[in-house]
């Protein structure tokens, strides 16, 4: 039901996904929310239909790519 992605060394999980929901609308949960362990990750929910899941990990492609490249 849940997705967790670990983060590139030394991006917060926090501000990233602020900067994500900021810029195009697509929110996950930062990781430090679930405890210490979860310092550095984000959690997906995959509780939608598919094409919407298709669909965010399409956004969260373009975000990464014009963000980090």
């Amino acid at each position: 039901m849940y997705l967790w992605g670990r983060l590139p060394e030394g991006l917060n999980d926090l501000e990233f996904a602020k900067r994500l929901v900021l810029k195009t609308g697509l929110a996950l949960s930062p990781g430090q929310g679930f405890g210490p362990g979860g310092k550095g990750y984000v959690r997906l929910a995959l509780v939608r239909p598919e094409e919407d899941l298709l669909r965010a990990a399409e956004i969260l492609k373009t975000f990464l790519k014009e963000a980090y490249d």
